[in-house]
């Protein structure tokens, strides 16, 4: 049997035991595909991946040739040389390679550590996710998913603020292109996204408190002002944290800048603290060290001139 005949043979599953040697002994001599045109390409990636997650050991080694026959494919795409696809399949089709290409450059990551290839797998997932989004919505969100789930992971890895916003955007992504269709995912990915937005709180924290620049101030302060503001419908108490996160941050960013409006936003953080501890607590409650270090910064001499 010919490899084209196998390819379409195995292209939604690996049926044909023939199907995963020729596969990859057509990889292993051939650095190009482009001759091939855009429909091939697309078949043997696809096979290629079968092959990998039943034997994963028979791909070791090939995923960047793999990933250089989806940008070709891609390329081939652009220049016009449809291999005859009708103009209304050219997107899908499009949307798919991109997302094969984020696999496949995961792959090589995990193949030589280069975080290098977890920075094109996100781009090529996130390309995938705008081509797809209004034609495909689950394709759409697994891309999402995807990229959310690697930003998370090299987070944990690196700690940095970069990655933690890659996190928060995909898992808000992914949460967006779910909840007309599945909201019990759409749900899990909205707690994703918070426990992200929390990350790049207090990344955007540690990174202010290294250089006292303005940008990781505001970034600080942006981000714990939306955790706040996430957490509010679910968990007072932990949104009141933030929202007092806020304020130390916005008033940092003011005492650095001298905007005026900076530290009406540190005041109004600060206020919303007090009325969500109140409300949990009760002026008298238990947490009642918070609420006078809560009036102690709201009546502080840096807000005095706006006191009524």
């Amino acid at each position: 049997m010919d490899l084209e005949t196998l390819l379409k043979r195995n292209y939604y599953e690996l049926i044909d035991n023939d199907a995963a040697r020729a596969v990859i002994t057509y990889i292993a001599g051939h650095p190009s595909a482009e001759n091939k045109g855009v429909r091939f390409i697309k078949g043997i990636t696809k096979v290629a991946m079968h092959v990998h997650k039943k034997k994963p050991a028979l791909t070791r080694g090939l995923s960047e040739r793999l990933l250089v026959y989806t940008i070709e494919a891609l390329t081939l795409l652009d220049r016009g040389e449809l291999d005859g696809l009708h103009e209304d399949q050219v997107q899908k089709m499009e949307g798919h390679l991109h997302a094969y290409a984020g696999d496949f450059a995961i792959l090589r990551y995990k193949e030589n550590n280069d975080v290098n290839f977890v920075g094109k797998a996100c781009r090529h997932y996130g390309e995938s996710i705008k081509l797809l989004a209004d034609i495909e919505l689950g394709y759409s969100s697994c891309q999402a998913s995807k990229a959310a789930k690697v930003s998370r992971q090299m987070f944990e890895l690196t700690g940095t603020v970069n990655w933690a916003g890659s996190w928060y955007k995909n898992a808000t992504k992914a949460r967006d292109l779910t909840e007309t269709f599945d909201t019990n995912r759409s749900q899990k990915y909205h707690l994703e996204a918070i426990d992200a937005i929390i990350a790049v709180a207090k990344a955007s924290k540690e990174r202010y408190e290294q250089t006292t620049s303005l940008d990781d101030a505001g970034n600080w302060y942006r981000a714990a002002r939306k955790a706040a503001q996430m957490l509010e419908p679910e968990n007072l108490t932990r949104s009141a944290h933030f929202y007092e996160e806020a304020g130390k941050a916005s008033k940092a960013f003011a005492q650095m800048s001298g905007e005026t409006q900076s530290l009406l936003d540190s005041l109004e953080m600060y206020e919303t603290a007090l009325r969500l501890v109140q409300q949990v607590k009760g002026v008298t409650g238990p947490d009642t060290r918070r609420l006078q270090r809560l009036y102690k910064s709201i009546s502080g001499e840096d807000f005095s001139p706006y006191q009524g």
